[in-house]
């Protein structure tokens, strides 16, 4: 009796399953009432609520009123665009950061393609909705299979498989161009990073046309698709024309000329530190004295503290107003060349063991050392502005860099040097298990130094 009642439950279950196979593939043959009348409500509503900011047969870009629904509006009209030429409709997690205004209602993209998609081609965004199904399960194809619907079991198994095989798919792609035309460029960035990469492939960009790069505070998100917003121009702006935030990035040297004189006040008490003459040899000196701050340290960390104490002499020496800009930058460079050669060596040593003071040394070191990689970026673009702004800047500004010139014919040498000491360090911070307080070893390759 016992087996007997089993066995009816197992047909039971068996019989269930069945009918919810039939169910989920049971072949549509025709538009019910109720369909009908959905269809016609729609195509009234978006003719009323719906504005089509533009279409092909390979996309439509429309938007609607921020009303209840709305968006399934734009499903059904995005839907009934893209059956005309006998495709499926595809909205994407990011279909609504077209930066499209109309109204200051922002517009959303739609895909149209014969075959199932699962991502937007372009920033790898994953299909958040489509009326995508199997052909399969309509006997009439031609009429019913591009039909407005929610999102099919269908094309969820689609997806659930392909995200099972391969984690990353939807996964942006770091510093790709989403548009570009002669006036912008707008390239995925990354927060909290300088995104060096991103910039270098504007200035690149807007080279071609004789323009100029500008990136404004707050345009982090401002490009398509949430990218970074990159301005090209052949005219000089001290502020974003329209939204009137600073600028945090040109290569512009009229910008830094014309500036001058409000830079002038405003590194007012910064260049006498220095005594500097110039941005060029006011950020040489923020470099040097980061860098010999950690050179110190590391220099202590090895117990080498006679030698360390000469690092920190030079900090005071450059600080002191009695000595001239060439003396301070000819002694400078000197010292820093010489601290580099001698803490490479042991650095590269493995048999050197550090001691618990030693290791508390090394990682004080390290905050000093990234900021030392920092300024050697301000002190490559502005050096580059300079030369880049022709014959006739560089004999305007002669007065102030003459003697950084001498000192440092090759600068961008200097820099690639410092750059690779700085990289030995936070390398053999990394292999020693010294604390990186700040996860400073990955924003210093995020600076990208090499390129």
């Amino acid at each position: 009796m016992k087996i007997t009642k089993i066995s009816i439950f197992i047909i039971f279950i068996i019989q269930i399953g069945i009918s919810n196979a039939q169910s989920e593939t049971k072949i549509y043959e025709e538009i019910s009432t109720e369909e009908k009348n959905f269809i016609l409500k729609y195509q009234q509503k978006i003719k009323n609520k719906t504005k089509i900011y533009k279409k092909d047969d390979n996309h439509i870009i429309a938007l609607t009123a921020p009303v209840v629904g709305g968006k399934n509006l734009l499903d059904f009209l995005a839907a009934s665009h893209c059956a005309e030429f006998n495709k499926f409709a595809f909205r994407f997690k990011d279909s609504d950061k077209t930066r499209i205004f109309y109204n200051q209602i922002e517009a959303y993209y739609y895909r149209c393609s014969a075959n199932s998609i699962l991502k937007d081609s372009l920033t790898n965004s994953m299909v958040v909705w489509t009326n995508y199904d199997d052909k399969s399960f309509y006997k009439y194809p031609e009429k019913h299979l591009f039909l407005y619907r929610k999102k099919t079991k269908t094309f969820n198994k689609i997806l659930k498989a392909a995200k099972k095989k391969d984690p990353s798919l939807f996964k942006p792609e770091l510093y790709r161009v989403y548009y570009k035309d002669e006036n912008t460029i707008n390239i995925l960035g990354k927060k909290m990073s300088q995104n060096v990469p991103a910039r270098k492939i504007a200035a690149n960009h807007c080279a071609k046309y004789n323009k100029n790069v500008y990136y404004f505070e707050d345009d982090f998100y401002s490009g398509v698709k949430s990218s970074m917003l990159f301005y090209c121009s052949d005219k000089t702006f001290f502020s974003n024309p329209k939204t009137g935030k600073a600028v945090r990035f040109t290569n512009d040297s009229q910008y830094f000329i014309k500036l001058k004189a409000s830079q002038q006040s405003m590194y007012k008490e910064e260049f006498k530190k220095y005594g500097a003459k110039s941005l060029i040899s006011y950020y040489f000196f923020e470099a040097s004295n980061d860098y010999l701050s950690s050179l110190e340290l590391l220099y202590r960390a090895y117990d080498l503290n006679v030698q360390a104490d000469e690092f920190k002499a030079q900090i005071e020496y450059n600080k002191n107003s009695k000595y001239s800009e060439s003396q301070k930058l000819k002694s400078t460079k000197s010292l820093v060349d010489k601290g580099s050669i001698e803490i490479e060596a042991k650095l590269t040593d493995a048999s050197l063991v550090l001691s618990d003071l030693g290791r508390g040394y090394y990682e004080q070191s390290l905050p000093y050392a990234f900021s030392a990689a920092q300024n050697t970026i301000q002190l490559t673009i502005t050096f580059k502005n300079v030369v880049e702004g022709g014959k006739q800047d560089l004999l305007k500004n002669f007065g102030e860099i003459v003697g950084i010139f001498r000192v440092l014919p090759e600068i961008s040498s200097f820099t690639k040097n410092m750059n690779s000491t700085i990289k030995l360090v936070f390398g053999g911070a990394k292999e020693k298990k010294i604390k990186d307080k700040g996860n400073l070893n990955k924003a210093l390759k995020e600076l990208n130094l090499d390129s």
